[in-house]
């Protein structure tokens, strides 16, 4: 099957590092499959020295918006749409994706301040509750433009399997897939619908190294937990939720262990939960989804 194309892809912008890096990540996807990119900056507020009047701040944003936008026309040779908003940021970038829905955000996550800290980042937090599109979100020590070994966690049920080929978008060249099977225990119909599960993967993936060990089992409430463990074991570099992980999916829904997974673990994650239905077009497979 061929990988999952897409045609629109937003960038909510806030000029920190993550968010360029995110920037990076969604025109080298542009250019690939020649998606249209579509830049959002909202402003909550203004943080600049006291010494900077108003005159002087907009004279500033002016000056990087031109140099950001040369900047992107110079390498990429992609011309991207931008649009300013004022208001609270989650609140207005999906208002603004209701309007002009998406097949994929890219979106930067700051460094926390605390090494201690497990916040998840209101925006963040919001933007991947509510979205109704896989959104890939990056940290600021991301320095890749594509991923050559993703986690795909998945428990054992039927259909588990069917957004599996949206990660090629984001794949390198040999890369290597690992499906990481959860179940409750260790019945023995679990362990055979794991099988078929990978079994179809396979089919599904093109060109594509797929690894997997045996079904990890046990209690619910350790699934975070071991999500995490099994992550740093194989040294991927990217981490897949998909639809099978959520107790339920629904938009404005995350699943709590979910929630406290990407919140602890500070990588780059493509959030596939609220991924709705899938829409075949005669020239590509584009992503479409309920609003």
């Amino acid at each position: 099957m061929m990988p999952q194309t897409i045609q629109q892809i937003l960038v909510p912008l806030d000029y920190c590092d993550a968010s360029l890096r995110a920037l990076d990540i969604a025109l080298s996807l542009s250019k690939k499959y020649r998606a249209q990119v579509h830049l959002l900056h909202v402003a909550e507020g203004v943080d600049v020295p006291d010494t900077c009047g108003p005159t002087n701040c907009s004279s500033i944003k002016s000056t990087l918006v031109s140099w950001l936008a040369d900047a992107i026309t110079h390498r990429y040779e992609l011309q991207p749409t931008w649009t300013e908003l004022a208001g609270n940021a989650p609140t207005q970038i999906i208002r603004w994706l209701r309007h002009h829905p998406c097949d994929l955000v890219v979106m930067g996550r700051a460094k926390q301040r605390s090494p201690h800290t497990t916040s998840l980042g209101s925006t963040t937090y919001k933007l991947v509750k509510h979205a109704a599109c896989p959104v890939l979100v990056v940290p600021e020590h991301c320095c890749e433009t594509s991923f050559s070994n993703a986690l795909f966690p998945f428990r054992p049920v039927s259909g588990a399997m069917h957004l599996l080929h949206i990660c090629q978008i984001f794949m390198a060249g040999g890369a290597v897939i690992n499906l990481q099977p959860f179940a409750d225990n260790h019945e023995e119909r679990n362990i055979n619908l794991c099988r078929l599960l990978v079994e179809e993967a396979m089919e599904v993936l093109d060109k594509i190294q797929i690894d997997w060990p045996a079904p990890w089992c046990g209690k619910p409430l350790h699934l975070a937990d071991c999500i995490a463990d099994v992550y740093k074991q194989c040294n991927a570099d990217l981490l897949v939720l998909p639809p099978s992980l959520a107790d339920k999916n629904s938009v404005g829904y995350m699943d709590p262990q979910i929630r406290h997974l990407i919140a602890s673990l500070a990588v780059p994650f493509l959030y596939l939960c609220n991924v709705s239905w899938l829409r075949t077009t005669n020239k590509s497979l584009a992503l479409f989804t309920e609003n």
